[in-house]
Parts: C-alpha cells; structure tokens; sequence
C-alpha cells in the first residue's frame, strides 16, 4: 500500500504537467484511498471480524507511504521524478526503505503488546528503532558522523529500553537449555 503511494504520488505530477512538490500531498491522499480499500476489502469480503480494521489499514498505509517517501527522498535529495527513479527504484534504495519503515513503524508495537504494555516503554522502542533506521541509511549514504551520532544514541535508547523491560517485566528467570538426550 504504501510503496504504491509514494511512487504514484512522485509520478503522476510529472504526467499531470503539475509541480513535483506536491507530490508528499498526493502520497497521503493516494495512501489513504488505497487503504480504505484495502481496509474495506479486509472486512467484507475476507471476512476478518475486527471493528477497527479500516481505520487501522488507513493509519498503516498513510504511515507507510509517508516513511517510504520520507526516507527515499532524504537519501535522494529531490521529490523530482527522473531523480527519484534513479535514485531510489533503479538502485534499490525503496526495497531498503520498506524495511526500514515497516520495522520503524510496526515493531514498537508488536515487541511490547501484552498485559503489562507501557505506553512509555513502546515510544522509547519506537525512538530506538528510528535510531536504528538512521543508523542503516547513514551506512548506505556513507554519512560517517551520522553513523557515530546514531548508533551512539541508539545504544542509550536501547539500554534504557532493556532496563524498562526488565523493570516493568513480573519476574525475569533463568531457563536452562534443553537437554540433549535424556538422562
């Protein structure tokens, strides 16, 4: 969903005649019809049961399009088509950016759901993975203070992230490996 949005949001100006610059409005409009589609198609025809799956699929191909768009065009440097092209579909920079993104926005989420989720706890995984993904596109961009800044305050992120998990969690156990045979 969000790759589709952000190539046709770069695109379609150029074959419109339109400015370029409109391309991160057209991203959003473009990701927000593409997931009530795709949000629409999830609950009748599927059949999932879930009340708040159109809103959730919405949420999720907006954020998408827009970390996608965000990311490609900070390694590209311009919203211009023949660019953009180049320097993020040819090269395979969007293949990157769809990793990163997908991690960046859903695994906060899914690393810390449960009983006992903390909200503080879920945004500071939230900035580590951020951190994470400016870490990896500074490797790609060759960006060697980048580098050093961002993995220096990942590990600060991460740490305290590791000691809130470790403070919020009921009890943290020792579990032996398993045995290799019987005994």
């Amino acid at each position: 969903m969000g790759t589709l949005a952000a190539v046709a949001g770069v695109l379609i100006p150029k074959a419109l005649g339109i400015t370029y610059l409109i391309a991160p409005i057209l991203t959003l409009i473009i990701a927000l019809v593409v997931g009530v589609i795709v949000g629409n198609l999830t609950v009748k025809p599927v059949g999932m049961k879930i009340p708040i799956m159109v809103r959730s699929m919405t949420f999720l191909s907006v954020a998408g399009a827009l970390a996608l768009l965000g990311f490609t065009t900070a390694y590209v440097g311009s919203l211009e088509p023949a660019a953009f092209v180049d320097g993020a579909l040819n090269s395979g920079v969007m293949a990157l950016a769809f990793i990163v993104a997908g991690m960046s926005i859903l695994h906060p989420f899914n690393a810390c759901l449960g009983p006992n989720e903390s909200h503080k706890r879920t945004l500071t995984l939230a900035i580590a993975c951020g951190l994470i993904s400016w870490f990896v596109f500074s490797v790609v961009k060759l960006d060697v203070i980048s580098m050093v800044v961002s993995i220096i305050l990942w590990a600060i992120v991460y740490v305290k992230f590791v000691k809130m998990s470790f403070k919020d969690a009921c009890a943290v156990l020792y579990t032996p490996e398993i045995p290799k045979k019987e005994e």
